[in-house]
């Protein structure tokens, strides 16, 4: 495993839209920048495919309240993304104040996953809803979240709607999966970094004998902060039980490693219940 040091996240970036998880995943957003001591940057993209699809005779808006069709046209449509970009605006910096850090907004028009791409940087932290629209029973990651994780273009936090009102590990525990790569040694440096100020503690996932001899190094001076234990199952088995058991108000999980990967991972971080930091 290499000794590098892993880059400061200066960034925390949140996209926006008028849905409760992305309130959720701006309100974490601006917990993770205070943590990190990170600058919180929100991105609202007036969705390119809306847009056209309301230029359609035969779009239609069903109401929130009244589940009536409405004819929606573009002029209309333009302004309803005006004020969605404002309301978000708003929140995002009464979130910033509430969490002291500095903040800023933009407004920028395209498909939302392309976006946030364009956007994303290596040093950034990426903060977005987990879950996207299913017509089945099963939860499905979001198709945002599924290009970040495939492309790995920054480290990415997974919130669901139920979060909003989370502390996520304000209080409580940190679990990290280790697995020896370098994004693990960088998963576990994050952990340290966000349990110091938290007041809580880290549990260490080992996924075999030789990441676990590794993690105790790498805490040699932190013991008293983490400890390791071992997973005695495949890591797609073991790992939900073992956040069962500890219950950590985020778990931060290496990817691009030699452990979980591809469609295993992705049906993975969608059925988990806590919030995840994927660290790549």
């Amino acid at each position: 495993m290499s000794a590098r040091r892993a880059p400061r996240i200066r960034r925390v970036l949140v996209a926006l839209d008028a849905s409760p998880g992305s309130v959720a995943a701006a309100a974490a957003a601006a917990r993770m920048a205070a943590a990190l001591e990170a600058e919180l940057a929100g991105l609202f993209v007036e969705d390119h495919d809306l847009l056209r699809l309301s230029q359609s005779k035969q779009a239609r808006q069903v109401g929130f309240l009244t589940g009536a069709a409405e004819r929606v046209g573009a002029e209309q449509m333009e302004r309803q993304l005006r004020a969605q970009a404002a309301r978000a605006r708003h929140t995002l910096s009464r979130l910033a104040a509430r969490e002291g850090v500095a903040c800023t907004f933009r407004v920028t028009r395209g498909r939302v996953a392309t976006e946030i791409l364009a956007a994303a940087g290596r040093q950034d932290l990426v903060s977005v809803g987990r879950i996207g629209w299913s017509h089945g029973h099963r939860r499905r990651l979001g198709s945002t979240a599924r290009a970040l994780l495939e492309r790995r273009r920054a480290n990415t936090l997974l919130m669901d709607r139920a979060a909003v009102t989370a502390p996520l590990a304000a209080r409580g525990l940190l679990a990290v999966l280790f697995d020896g790569s370098e994004a693990a040694a960088d998963a576990l440096r994050l952990a340290v970094q966000l349990a110091r100020p938290a007041g809580g503690g880290v549990v260490v996932l080992a996924t075999h004998e030789e990441a676990a001899r590794q993690a105790t190094l790498q805490l040699a001076k932190r013991a008293g902060l983490a400890r390791v234990g071992r997973l005695d199952r495949p890591t797609g088995e073991a790992l939900p039980a073992a956040l069962e058991e500890h219950k950590p108000g985020l778990l931060i999980l290496p990817i691009g490693g030699p452990g979980l990967a591809g469609t295993e991972l992705l049906d993975l971080l969608a059925e988990l219940r806590c919030p995840v930091l994927a660290v790549s």
